[in-house]
């Protein structure tokens, strides 16, 4: 789920991709939304995170 957020270590309101139930932030992009490609990626490279180790 991509929203705007505020990052904590710019202090500035960023495009993140969130976790499916909202609480945790996956990565910032920054200010410029990101195109659906960029956002596609870092989404498979989370799923290759969290499938890791699984057969």
């Amino acid at each position: 789920m991509l929203t705007q957020k505020v990052n904590p270590k710019t202090k500035r309101k960023e495009y993140a991709l969130m976790s499916q139930d909202g609480g945790k932030v996956l990565q910032y992009f920054g200010k410029v939304k990101p195109s659906p490609e960029a956002v596609a990626k870092v989404e498979e490279r989370v799923a290759y995170y969290k499938n890791k180790g699984k057969s």
